[in-house]
């Protein structure tokens, strides 16, 4: 179910690194949903979604494991960096942006 990491080569290992880049970028948005749910006051609603969100990670793991093809795991960062431009786009900009807005309004 491991790689054997006496046969690995060094692209295998590389590819897997930078697939790991992706699963940062995966925390990091999960991260800014479950603080936007918390300054929502919807903790629930994003906790889940979160959860929802990292199926799709853990069944690649499994799969590039199962399979032996780990250095598919490349493809993650791929998937963390949509999930991550999603959190930044949707949740971050309208948090950034809220209270400059509200400062806008008041000096009308």
């Amino acid at each position: 179910l491991y790689a054997d990491f006496q046969t690995v080569d060094l692209l295998q290992i590389s590819l897997v690194i930078i697939g790991s880049i992706g699963i940062i970028l995966f925390h990091g948005a999960t991260g800014i949903l479950i603080g936007y749910g918390v300054f929502m006051a919807e903790l629930a609603k994003y906790v889940i979604f979160s959860i929802i969100l990292h199926i799709p990670i853990t069944l690649w793991f499994v799969l590039t494991g199962y399979y032996r093809v780990e250095y598919l795991q490349v493809g993650l960062i791929f998937y963390g960096f949509l999930i991550f431009w999603y959190a930044y786009i949707r949740v971050m900009r309208q948090t950034i942006l809220e209270p400059v807005r509200k400062r806008v309004k008041k000096m009308k």
